[in-house]
C-alpha cells in the first residue's frame, strides 16, 4: 500500500501521461503533470472526467476490469482526445494498486508515433541544431557582461528563438514580493516597458508562482481561462497560455522567467525543458553578476573611506601643526625641560600621524589608477589650502590676495592629489617669503 501525496510525486517525474482513476466510479482522481500538458486540461478539470471520457471512442473499461488483479495490469489500444487538435493514437496500460486502502486504477499512456518522414527527420534536425547554437550563443554572452539587467534583458531575448512568446518578462524575488526586472513585448497590448516595471505581485497572490518555488520546477498554464490557479490581472485577459520557470541559484528560487502567449494551448512541456537549459545557463551568470555587483559596491565603500581619510584628515593635522607653532614660539622663553618635552611627543604625534595619511593617499593614487577623473574646481582647492594654512600665516603676518577666475575651462582630475599640491605650493611661499609680507594666488 502506498500513501496518496508519495504517489503523486512520483508520478510527476514519470516522461508519460499517468492518470489516477476511482475503481469503484471510474472517474479521473488526478493526472500527472505530462498528462496535463498532452490533454491540454489542468488538474482539476482532469478530476471532472470518467477516464472514457478522453478518449475518442467509448472505452469498454466493465469488461476490462474483470481482467484486472494485482500485479497483472491490461492494455488497450485506443486515441486519447485532446482539448484542443487532433486525436492521438495511444496505448494504455491499466493497473490495480491499493492507495490507502482504497482501490485504484492506474492508467499509463504511451502515445504512439506514425513512422517519420524524411522531411520530419529534417525539422528535427533543425530544431535540435537550433537550440544547440541558441545554447551556444547565450553562453557566449553570459560571459560577454557582468551587468545584470543587461544579462537578463539578452537572455531573454535569445530564449524567442526556441519559444516564440508574444510576450515575456523576468520576475525578481525580493523578500515575499514579485517585481519585473526586464520586460519585452507588451507595447502592442498597450502597455509600455516603464509601466510593465512597476507592476509587483506578492508571492501568496501567485499559487502557481508559489508551488513553483516550493517544487523549484517549471510550470504550464495551458488555459488561462479556465485554470483555478491563474490569477486574472486587469488589463492581461488576452493571456491565454503561460509558461514560468524558475530562476534557481544556490538551491534558491531568486526569479521566474515568465511566458505569455495569446493562443490557448500554445506552451507544452517540451517548449518548458527547453526553456530551462537556457535558465539553469543563466542562474550561474546571474550569481556571478551579483557578486560582481556587490563587490563594486563594497569597493566603492572603501574608496570613499579612503578619499575621506587622506582629505578630511589632512586638512585638521595641517591646522594643528599651525596652532602648535605658534602655542610654541610664543612660549619658548618659558617653557621648562618637561614641558619642551611634551611638546616634543605632541610634534612626534603629529608627524606619524602625517605618516599614516600618507600611507593612505598611496592606496588612493593606487586606486585612482583605475578610476575615472572628477570635475576639478580649482577656486574650491585654493580656499581649502587657505583655511589649512591660515595659521602658519598668521604666524609671519602675512598678506594673501586670491585672484579666482570665474570662466574656468572644464578640468579633470584627481581633486585629493590636486588639493595637496596647492597646499605644498602655499606652505613653500609662507616658509620662504619674509614675515608682513604678500602672498597672491591667481588661477
Amino acid at each position: 500500500m502506498i500513501d496518496l501525496s508519495t504517489l503523486y510525486d512520483l508520478l510527476d517525474i514519470m516522461h508519460n501521461p499517468v492518470f489516477v482513476v476511482s475503481r469503484d466510479t471510474l472517474h479521473i482522481l488526478y493526472g500527472n503533470q505530462i498528462a496535463q500538458t498532452t490533454t491540454g486540461y489542468s488538474s482539476d478539470d482532469l478530476q471532472t472526467f470518467a477516464l472514457a471520457d478522453l478518449y475518442i471512442q467509448p472505452v469498454e473499461l466493465p469488461g476490462l476490469l474483470e481482467r484486472i488483479t494485482p500485479g497483472h495490469p491490461v492494455s488497450y489500444e485506443q486515441a486519447l482526445k485532446p482539448r484542443e487538435g487532433a486525436p492521438q493514437p495511444a496505448t494504455t496500460r491499466i493497473g490495480l494498486w491499493d492507495i490507502d486502502g482504497t482501490p485504484c486504477l492506474i492508467c499509463t499512456v504511451q502515445l504512439q508515433t506514425r513512422a517519420a518522414s524524411i522531411t520530419d527527420i529534417e525539422a528535427q534536425l533543425r530544431q535540435e541544431r537550433n537550440i544547440a547554437n541558441t545554447l551556444y550563443d547565450v553562453g557566449t554572452i553570459l560571459t560577454s557582461t557582468l551587468d545584470q539587467n543587461e544579462l537578463l534583458q539578452k537572455v531573454l531575448k535569445q530564449t524567442h528563438r526556441l519559444v516564440e512568446y508574444d510576450a515575456a518578462n523576468i520576475m525578481l524575488i525580493q523578500e515575499d514580493r514579485l517585481h519585473i526586472a526586464i520586460n519585452t513585448g507588451y507595447e502592442p497590448f498597450g502597455l509600455s516597458s516603464e509601466q510593465v516595471n512597476t507592476i509587483t505581485f506578492t508571492i501568496d497572490q501567485m499559487r502557481l508562482i508559489r508551488d513553483m518555488m516550493q517544487n523549484k520546477s517549471w510550470s504550464v498554464c495551458s488555459h488561462t481561462a479556465t485554470d483555478p490557479n491563474w490569477i486574472q490581472i486587469p488589463g492581461a485577459d488576452w493571456i491565454k497560455s503561460w509558461l514560468g520557470v524558475p530562476l534557481v541559484v544556490k538551491g534558491e528560487v531568486v526569479g521566474i522567467f515568465s511566458l505569455d502567449s495569446t493562443q490557448p494551448g500554445f506552451f507544452t512541456g517540451e517548449h518548458a525543458r527547453q526553456v530551462n537549459l537556457i535558465v539553469q545557463q543563466a542562474a550561474i551568470a546571474f550569481e556571478n553578476a551579483r557578486l560582481f555587483n556587490d563587490i563594486q559596491a563594497l569597493e566603492q565603500v572603501k574608496s570613499d573611506m579612503i578619499r575621506m581619510a587622506s582629505h578630511d584628515l589632512r586638512s585638521p593635522v595641517t591646522r594643528i601643526r599651525g596652532f602648535l607653532t605658534r602655542l610654541e614660539e610664543s612660549l619658548v622663553l618659558a617653557l621648562d625641560e618637561q614641558q619642551r618635552t611634551y611638546f616634543a611627543k605632541t610634534w612626534k604625534a603629529t608627524h606619524e600621524i602625517e605618516r599614516i595619511i600618507d600611507n593612505i593617499l598611496s592606496l588612493e593614487r593606487i586606486e585612482a589608477r583605475h578610476n575615472d577623473f572628477q570635475p576639478i574646481n580649482w577656486c574650491a582647492l585654493v580656499n581649502n589650502a587657505r583655511e589649512s594654512l591660515s595659521a602658519e600665516m598668521n604666524t609671519k603676518q602675512h598678506h594673501l590676495s586670491i585672484h579666482c577666475a570665474s570662466n574656468l575651462p572644464a578640468v579633470r582630475g584627481d581633486p585629493v592629489q590636486l588639493g595637496q599640491v596647492v597646499i605644498n605650493l602655499l606652505s613653500n611661499a609662507i616658509k620662504y617669503t619674509p614675515p608682513g609680507g604678500d602672498i597672491t594666488i591667481t588661477v
